[in-house]
């Protein structure tokens, strides 16, 4: 039986990055893999670019203020997902 699993939560098998850095392959490996099923990846390589606002500022369409809503919404997931996962000494950069 699987688990759903929630878009802005990340599975207890990834750890904690170390403050060192000596746990850097592991969870590297693990938080990618965790991100790419959640379809986020693409906020942290750079291959899912912010979209352009609205043609006309002052109306926008329904489905451009979807379309900006939805990445903003995907971006600040991906953001809270690594912040939950890195140290508070390297959340200050993020």
């Amino acid at each position: 039986m699987t688990t759903a699993q929630s878009s802005d939560t990340l599975p207890s098998t990834i750890p904690k990055l170390d403050p060192s850095g000596v746990n850097w392959a592991v969870f590297s490996e693990r938080f990618q893999d965790a991100v790419r099923a959640k379809r986020l990846w693409g906020h942290f390589d750079g291959t899912t670019i912010a979209p352009d606002g609205p043609a006309d500022a002052a109306n926008p369409t329904a489905a451009e203020t979807l379309r900006i809503e939805t990445w903003s919404n995907n971006e600040a997931t991906a953001r809270y997902l690594l912040t939950q996962k890195i140290p508070d000494s390297a959340l200050m950069r993020v």
